[in-house]
């Protein structure tokens, strides 16, 4: 069917109106693991100390180019291992918490009849 200089055909989904209001953006979430990383990195002393030496590491490759045969690989490893291990303890811990806080809430909804 056609309407002046417009073809409808049927069955296509209508435009919106261009002055529809816009709808509200959501806002940007934010990764809690990217968060509890931060945190160990700033929080626990291993993890800084790690760091401390792998920027040291970092600092000397920098300066001294001339040194191929250091690339503060294992400094890397052992600061992101430190790291991982650190979000991992906490990420179980909030697991337990979860789990109790479920428990605690739900088990007098489904204990047995006697």
């Amino acid at each position: 069917m056609a309407l002046g200089d417009e073809v409808v055909v049927a069955g296509e989904p209508e435009e919106q109106e261009a002055d529809a209001p816009e709808e509200e953006e959501e806002e940007d979430l934010v990764d809690p693991q990217g968060v509890l990383r931060d945190e160990c990195i700033e929080k626990n002393a291993k993890c800084q100390e790690l760091k401390d030496i792998l920027d040291k590491c970092n600092e000397r490759v920098a300066v001294n180019p001339a040194i191929e045969e250091e690339t503060c690989e294992e400094e890397l490893i052992d600061f992101v291992h430190c790291v991982d291990h650190c979000v991992s303890m906490n990420d179980h811990s909030l697991q337990l918490l979860i789990k109790y806080i479920y428990i605690s809430k739900y088990a007098t909804l489904y204990e047995p009849i006697e």
